[in-house]
């Protein structure tokens, strides 16, 4: 290799921080389990000329398989103001990834079987659940750490019929520590 390339690939590493240009990322860029948490940006919605107050909060994890499809399991707790509902379901879905690390996740909507649970707030047990989920999309950008990656989550397109409230949030990797044998293993959460 002669001096001037040395030069020119030594001022591209400088200007990029000392980090190598970022090679061209795919479905296969995420793989794995991810634990994630998402919470509505905005907390007033108009509904029949009236502004209700309205809370959407979750957490859960998500499997990706490397060729764009997804699995999950979800908890969510809604509040309009006046009636809370915990909802804990199942759900599938699929993703894909631009060469550049942003992409797109559709999570379907869960069909009344992936419903594992559905209480209001003093721990009842309702029905009716099913209708309170639809499906959703989300715009991500991966953002890799060290020891884990991170994919910074915004709905695009909230489910039809659903208050205008976009979710937001982040998954991250988990990570296994303590690795095999007895004692001290399991799962980490690096957040």
């Amino acid at each position: 290799m002669n001096i001037s390339r040395i030069l020119v690939v030594a001022a591209v590493v400088s200007l990029l921080g000392g980090r190598a240009p970022a090679a061209k990322l795919s479905n296969n860029d995420v793989k794995g389990v991810y634990s994630f948490a998402v919470t509505a940006s905005g907390s007033l919605v108009e509904s029949n000329q009236t502004t209700v107050s309205q809370t959407i909060n979750r957490v859960g994890v998500i499997t990706a398989d490397a060729k764009g499809g997804l699995t999950g399991h979800s908890i969510s707790v809604l509040d309009d103001g006046t009636n809370v509902t915990i909802i804990d379901y199942n759900w599938s879905g699929t993703y894909t990834i631009n060469s550049d690390g942003t992409g797109t996740v559709t999570f379907n909507a869960p069909k009344p079987a992936d419903i594992n649970q559905c209480r209001d707030g003093s721990g009842a047990v309702i029905g009716g659940c099913s209708e309170l989920v639809g499906q959703e999309k989300f715009s991500f950008a991966i953002v890799s750490g060290q020891k884990s990656s991170t994919l910074a989550l915004i709905q695009t397109d909230p489910p039809v019929g659903s208050p205008r409230l976009f979710l937001r949030g982040t998954a991250t990797t988990q990570i296994v520590k303590g690795g095999g044998g007895g004692g001290g293993g399991g799962i980490g959460f690096p957040f």
